[in-house]
């Protein structure tokens, strides 16, 4: 059988990964996890912006080559207005941010 806890542990489990004992209780440590937020925010928004340009960047050669036609020239406004919003958006508002839709 195992013996009786030793102190300073607990049988009970964090509830996030940011939780810290304070000797009673776990308590969640904010700071880190809205730190942990926005950095993950900080890269959602860049893989947004890679994916959109990615997108856009046979378009920007048809334009530069002139052979651009009035379908795609609205498809790239819709994108550049995309990454304008995307780049737009304050990741230290973190979790709490809604990320513009994708065009069609």
């Amino acid at each position: 059988m195992p013996g009786d806890c030793l102190d300073g542990t607990t049988t009970l489990a964090p509830v996030t990964p940011y939780d810290k004992w304070n000797g009673s209780k776990w308590v969640t440590d904010t700071e880190a996890q809205h730190t942990a937020d926005v950095e993950a925010a900080v890269q959602q928004k860049a893989v947004l912006i890679a994916e959109a340009q990615e997108t856009i960047s046979v378009w920007q050669t048809e334009l530069q080559l002139d052979i651009f036609s009035d379908e795609d020239k609205a498809s790239l406004i819709a994108w550049m207005k995309y990454i304008k919003a995307v780049q737009a958006v304050d990741t230290s508002q973190a979790p709490d941010i809604t990320w513009p839709d994708k065009p069609e």
